[in-house]
């Protein structure tokens, strides 16, 4: 698979109960490496950091309103989504981005709510969905990203943008974190090679770890 030559400095960051061993850090501490960008259906671009993915253990699906689980991990994921699971239906009922950790989660909100599936009957999506979300054995890292007239895999489109901060996940660091399918910024695309000519603006999408830890 074509590597884009985007530019991506991963620096550790220090995240509270999920913070890496301080012996874990030496490889990831000060990383230049390069990214790949994969043109998505509805024209925006996938972002991919050069960084091995996290195991994942769950992944609910936004389109479909499931989650699909590593029962091994059960307790851990209800924990980090700070999930309810309803004695009556089985559904996780799951904040959302923004909720405030507070409200209660009362039944009659569809949107939050997700039929639990095993880990096992998740058929990969061929592109993620906005809105998905993930938990993975993974630690923190600092993505720094900057697109310097980058070209997608199919090399059918440039683009130029950032610099984009975000902190994503590192499968070679212990850890078990959440990960969100969300837009991180726009780029300035074009279909000239040397980023001459007629730009637009592009959503940039990227899995991401949620601030807050």
């Amino acid at each position: 698979m074509f590597r884009q030559l985007a530019l991506v400095v991963f620096a550790m960051a220090s995240v509270a109960a999920c913070a890496p061993r301080s012996d874990d850090l030496s490889d990831d501490s000060a990383v230049v490496t390069s990214s790949e960008l994969v043109a998505l259906s509805d024209g925006a671009v996938h972002v991919l950091p050069t960084v091995e993915a996290g195991a994942v253990v769950a992944y609910a699906s936004w389109a479909e309103h499931r989650i699909y689980i590593d029962h091994e991990f059960r307790d851990r994921i209800q924990n980090i989504l700070n999930a309810h699971i309803s004695v009556s239906t089985g559904h996780w009922r799951i904040p959302l981005p923004g909720d405030s950790p507070k409200e209660p989660l009362t039944p009659g909100a569809p949107e939050r709510e997700f039929e639990e599936f095993a880990l096992a009957n998740l058929a990969p999506p061929d592109e993620p969905t906005l809105g998905d979300f993930r938990i993975v054995r993974a630690g923190y890292v600092r993505a720094y990203i900057e697109m310097h007239c980058t070209r997608t895999e199919d090399k059918s489109q440039f683009f130029r943008g950032g610099p984009i901060d975000v902190l994503t996940g590192n499968g070679r660091l212990p850890g078990v974190i959440r990960e969100d399918f969300r837009r991180v910024g726009s780029f300035d695309g074009f279909s000239d090679a040397n980023c001459d000519g007629p730009a637009r603006s592009v959503a940039a999408l990227m899995w991401t770890a949620p601030r807050d830890g």
